[in-house]
């Protein structure tokens, strides 16, 4: 996992939305991704470009990603700041559906760690949403990174022979 890799926002754009598909189609909930119920996006055109467009951590993810036409780097560095990204992400989130409830509670709206402490220690949705992009998030940097081996390998070999000349 220390190998540089690199990849362009719109390979991790794609495969964010290929993996995210996936998740979705296991959960069945959207709303357990930190989307929208599938109701407000049914009768939209494009629903599953819908459903990315309502869901703000493929918006925030993406955005982080798009910042740069090329990214490089390693598999290890890339899940920590996407870890750190997820925490950004889920404070926003507990900020915008558990404020009210958080600062009854004398909760410090500005203080990321406080908010996501009791948010994840009192509410269940941010939990699972937290739990099922942690996987997601796993599962997006594997994909990336199969996909610079792919790229890198000869048409004879496969992107698994040519893991293993790098380790």
């Amino acid at each position: 996992m220390n190998n540089l890799i690199a990849f362009t926002g719109e390979e991790a754009e794609v495969i964010l939305h290929h993996v995210y598909s996936m998740f979705e189609d296991q959960i069945m909930d959207p709303v357990a991704l930190g989307g929208v119920p599938g109701y407000i996006t049914a009768s939209s055109v494009q629903s599953l470009q819908a459903s990315f467009d309502y869901n703000p951590f493929i918006c925030g993810f993406l955005a982080e990603m798009k910042t740069d036409s090329k990214l490089m780097t390693t598999p290890y560095e890339l899940d920590e700041d996407l870890s750190a990204l997820l925490s950004k992400l889920l404070f926003r989130y507990a900020q915008w559906n558990y404020g009210d409830e958080l600062s009854r509670y004398g909760v410090d709206l500005d203080n990321e760690e406080a908010v996501l402490g009791v948010a994840l220690e009192n509410y269940k949705p941010i939990n699972e949403i937290k739990e099922n992009w942690e996987l997601i998030l796993k599962k997006w940097v594997e994909l990336l990174a199969w996909r610079h081996l792919e790229r890198l390998a000869s048409p004879e070999d496969g992107a698994a022979e040519r893991q293993n000349m790098h380790s």
